[in-house]
């Protein structure tokens, strides 16, 4: 993968991640929302853990409104996953 700097004010490129389950997500199945929130993180991380409930409250409260939260883990192998049920969680690889 190649990393490519996007302009201010552009709209994001497309990108396709493993949930959970081992089915890809993309930012296109986003397509008839509003907006949608990404949040790339790692569970392990301390303040992670600490805005766990920021992040599950910025979903309920966006969600309704056509812009959920995603957020997406990238662990390291050693880790195990930890997520929130209410806020949609992906691990990417």
């Amino acid at each position: 993968m190649n990393a490519q700097p996007i302009a201010v004010g552009s709209g994001a490129p497309d990108f396709s991640l493993k949930n959970i389950d081992g089915a890809a997500v993309s930012l296109s199945d986003y397509v008839n929302e509003k907006g949608v929130m990404v949040i790339f993180s790692c569970n392990p991380c301390p303040y992670v853990k600490a805005y766990e409930d920021r992040m599950i409250a910025l979903h309920n409260e966006f969600a309704p409104q056509g812009a959920p939260v995603d957020s997406y883990f990238g662990l390291m192998p050693h880790a195990s996953p930890v997520g929130s049920s209410s806020v949609r969680t992906h691990i990417s690889l």
